[in-house]
């Protein structure tokens, strides 16, 4: 089988500096990521569990009929995209 996970916005070390910028402050990591979350329909980023417990998923026997699919998981983000 094969599968595509394709996450959105996820509370890594990657997002994190990114959200920090040049000399930012753990208060501005927070107000950034809270920015983030704003621009998902679900309202916050997502945590790195929430993207593990999907490829779990896809990864045992439960999943054994899912192949040639891209699971999106980003809270909705580009869902939106494209639409007024």
């Amino acid at each position: 089988r094969v599968n595509s996970v394709s996450p959105g916005s996820i509370r890594t070390p990657i997002l994190e500096k990114a959200a920090r910028g040049e000399n930012g402050t753990d208060a501005d990591v927070e107000a950034a990521y809270k920015r983030f979350g704003e621009a998902h329909p679900i309202g916050r980023i997502g945590e790195p569990e929430e993207v593990a417990e999907l490829i779990a998923f896809l990864c045992s026997s439960k999943a054994g009929f899912c192949t040639g699919a891209d699971y999106k998981i980003d809270g909705g983000l580009t869902a939106g995209i494209g639409v007024k």
